[in-house]
């Protein structure tokens, strides 16, 4: 006797991946679209009627439903249907009936699942959105962030990437590096504004090398013979990953050292977009957070890149947003 598709009790998440573009590897629906389509999981009918739906009070792009004795939770970017998922509330599989095709979800206990080792190059806003536009979403509502806000912050700090052919983009920090370390013959940067003029030498008698020339290979350089001198000093000074977290944030990321937090980025954009929740809900006691809850940019850009280019980040993180709103 096959065993029912809904337990009675039992809480489900419902999950159907680029539902309207009709990816038959990706779906296991009958028909592509929510709205004037009827919509068939496991022989039971979704409802079209939106009065059938309640909109989350908390993030606008997720509604609710109940079909039989599950609760079904649809996520939507651009007012298209993007997921739904089926998963019982201990985040075990449905036993699904015969003829119902249930491809890998993204999503698990409501978050979408990105392999340990994914280190994707992300090229273009478009990209990213298509790859990690659902998690935005899910981590928006859980944030209680516009999730096009949330979007715009990674895409200001690192275009979407937190890798580069492969390797954990950071940028190094000689200003930090003075501070942390003391070295000042080696290092140098603008004591006006201290986010200028950084460059390096191996010795004394060397002549400098610029350490941002926008590729990645002159910042690891850098950073690499910081490595010689201070171990500490030098993880502390550098911003990485999709969020380009300076290392020094360890702590409030959730990390016991700026080295561990490295090698942890350095596994992949899950850990990065985890250590980034952390970082932001911790930040200056929940400052940054409440600053993104309230949508007030130059209080955020304040806190998250310092008070030195506040207006040029604000118009940045305004430009990123409307980018990510239109991308398709």
């Amino acid at each position: 006797m096959e065993e029912p598709l809904f337990e009675s009790g039992q809480e489900y998440l419902l999950h159907i991946i680029d539902c309207n573009k009709n990816n038959q590897d990706n779906i296991f629906i009958d028909e592509t679209k929510y709205k004037g389509v009827t919509l068939t999981v496991g022989g039971y009918i979704l409802p079209e009627n939106p009065k059938e739906w309640i909109q989350d009070t908390n993030n606008p792009n997720i509604y609710k439903t109940k079909v039989g004795d599950a609760e079904i939770i649809a996520i939507y970017q651009d007012k298209d249907l993007l997921a739904l998922e089926l998963k019982k509330k201990d985040g075990t599989d449905i036993n699904l009936p015969s003829g119902i095709k249930l491809s890998k979800p993204i999503y698990y206990h409501g978050e979408q699942e990105i392999l340990n080792d994914d280190k994707a190059d992300i090229k273009s806003t478009s990209e990213f959105k298509k790859r990690y536009g659902a998690i935005m979403i899910e981590i928006g509502g859980k944030l209680n962030i516009d999730p096009n806000l949330l979007a715009a912050v990674i895409l200001v700090e690192s275009s979407g990437s937190g890798f580069v052919n492969g390797n954990l983009k950071i940028r190094f920090e000689n200003h930090k590096f003075v501070a942390f370390s003391g070295n000042t013959d080696l290092f140098i940067y603008d004591k006006k504004e201290s986010w200028k003029g950084h460059k390096w030498r191996n010795n004394v008698l060397s002549q400098w090398r610029d350490v941002h020339t926008g590729n990645q290979d002159s910042e690891y350089l850098a950073f690499k013979f910081a490595l010689t001198l201070n171990e500490d000093a030098a993880y502390q000074s550098i911003s990485m990953g999709m969020g380009q977290i300076m290392g020094f944030n360890y702590s409030v990321t959730g990390y016991h050292s700026a080295k561990e937090m490295y090698k942890d980025f350095n596994s992949g954009h899950k850990s990065q977009i985890k250590g980034m929740v952390a970082f932001i809900s911790n930040y200056s006691n929940g400052k940054g957070l409440k600053a993104l809850q309230n949508s007030d940019l130059e209080k955020f850009v304040t806190l998250y890149n310092g008070s030195g280019q506040v207006s040029t980040y604000t118009n940045m993180m305004k430009a990123r947003m409307k980018d990510y709103i239109n991308a398709k």
